[in-house]
């Protein structure tokens, strides 16, 4: 291997300390060769698939326990059983106001009343029903939030559990009822079709299922992973316990919400 003199430009072997044209003094140091590096092409990383979003999981949910009632599980949102609970009483209050309104509008304009009239009883009936209509819902949304929480109680005294998350039992509840929502729901849009003496009778049959799958889901919820207390007796006792919040709950607002609307009503007609 050949070096160059940095001075004179003579061509000498490696190694060589001194020039032999010029007599400079030469480093000893051959150059180093340049290592060819084979770079790979930096292979882009790839975007992880988008998981579902909140409205995904929540229809995942939902459908899961439309198919299987009893295989409770716990949604993502934890309040997703509260919220379920709470649009069940909406709908079906929504229902029988939407028909209220349908039927008293159909019965004043086919009364023979002049229109003005009839428009000025409809305006103050439609006025009374809103007002009904958030008193009764607020009513319901108290009665099922009480109701929930005696059956949290009764769950952790018969399950022998220091306290129950209430939310997470919420969501139970709401795992084993989600029927009803599609059900007050399907009510919701019959009421806005059918006539007052066809509504109703769906309106009871659908209120009895509501209220036969509340007891069910609040009953299996005492049972669940309770092997202490007999079926019958924990039946008895969700049956005596709603039966008092019922009657504490209708003494201290609903008897005066249907007096007030009996007095309302007697005295438009």
């Amino acid at each position: 291997m050949m070096i160059k003199c940095s001075n004179c430009g003579a061509e000498m072997p490696a190694g060589t300390k001194f020039c032999t044209t010029c007599g400079t003094a030469l480093t000893d140091d051959a150059p180093q060769a340049q290592a060819t590096v084979q770079t790979q092409p930096a292979t882009p990383a790839q975007a992880a698939p988008a998981g579902p979003n909140a409205a995904q999981l929540y229809w995942r949910w939902f459908v899961g326990s439309l198919k299987k009632p009893a295989a409770v599980v716990q949604p993502t949102f934890k309040g997703s059983g509260l919220i379920n609970l709470a649009a069940e009483s909406l709908f079906f209050i929504l229902a029988l106001l939407f028909n209220f309104k349908r039927t008293i509008s159909s019965y004043a304009t086919s009364s023979g009343l002049s229109e003005w009239i009839s428009s000025s009883v409809i305006n103050e009936i439609t006025g009374k029903l809103n007002n009904y209509f958030i008193q009764g819902w607020l009513f319901a949304l108290v009665g099922t939030g009480v109701i929930l929480g005696v059956g949290a109680f009764l769950h952790t005294i018969t399950a022998n559990k220091q306290s129950t998350d209430f939310l997470a039992y919420s969501n139970e509840i709401a795992h084993n009822t989600n029927l009803v929502l599609v059900l007050n729901l399907a009510l919701l849009l019959l009421g806005l079709m059918l006539e007052w003496k066809s509504f109703a009778v769906i309106a009871i049959v659908i209120l009895v299922v509501d209220l036969t799958s509340l007891s069910a889901a609040l009953y299996r919820s005492v049972m669940h992973d309770n092997a202490k207390l007999d079926p019958l007796y924990a039946a008895l006792l969700m049956g005596l316990a709603i039966a008092l919040v019922s009657f504490l709950v209708m003494r201290l607002g609903g008897t005066e919400i249907f007096t007030q609307i009996k007095q309302d009503f007697e005295s438009l007609w």
